[in-house]
């Protein structure tokens, strides 16, 4: 369960989000929607702990991130997968390594590393391409990649901040099937978009964000419905 509860977030006298009052449950598909500027990255920074909110409170379960602290928010964001617009994957390492990094990040033993690795790889299509570094790869591989990473720990929570902007449609039609599919097995996943074909086919939750508020929370339903 995310609670956002009178949340507002302030950079000097500019209102970046005002008075979210916001519930996403376990196991639920939320795509995050408004114009540029709406407050929809600063509301998954929030999320993450990445920013601190300036008023109102944030639980993720058990987690306040009003007032967690820091080492709290290490171990609330090993139990999140983030997939970032940009990829960020290390251009040294291969696929596997990029993957694989996560697991020993966190301390996994190398048996279940390689094994985790392995089976995260295969579920978003690209353990073939494992031994490949990121520059051979094309954009939507690359975002495979970051998925898989994001997976790795399998964390009960997805976010990602517009997967889908540096991708062609074939491979964002891909990527959005990958999320549906994960969604499908647990997974709670909350997606940022610009991309009004993914929301229009997939028919999930919209929350449209105008100004720093909500102006639109709906079920099932489209990017302009």
């Amino acid at each position: 369960m995310i609670t956002f509860a009178n949340v507002s977030k302030k950079i000097g006298n500019s209102v970046i989000l005002d008075d979210i009052d916001l519930e996403i449950e376990g196991e639920e598909f939320v795509f995050i929607i408004g114009a540029s500027g709406a407050g929809k990255s600063t509301l998954l920074h929030l999320l993450i702990g990445a920013d601190r909110l300036s008023d109102g409170e944030i639980h993720v379960d058990e987690y306040n991130l009003s007032s967690a602290s820091e080492m709290d928010l290490a171990l609330l964001r090993r139990k999140i997968g983030m997939v970032f617009q940009d990829y960020k994957l290390l251009g040294t390492k291969t696929v596997y390594e990029n993957v694989a990094f996560a697991l020993e990040v966190c301390g996994s033993n190398p048996q279940y590393t390689h094994a985790r690795t392995n089976e995260v790889l295969k579920l978003v299509g690209m353990y073939d391409h494992r031994n490949n570094f990121p520059n051979e790869l094309s954009g939507g591989e690359k975002q495979k990649t970051a998925l898989a990473r994001a997976l790795a720990n399998n964390p009960p929570l997805l976010i990602a901040d517009e997967p889908t902007g540096n991708l062609d449609p074939d491979a964002t039609d891909e990527l959005i099937t990958l999320f549906e599919k994960i969604n499908k097995m647990g997974t709670t996943v909350i997606i940022a978009t610009h991309n009004e074909k993914a929301v229009n086919t997939l028919k999930k939750r919209v929350v449209e964000l105008s100004h720093g508020k909500i102006i639109r929370d709906k079920k099932a339903t489209g990017y302009r419905d």
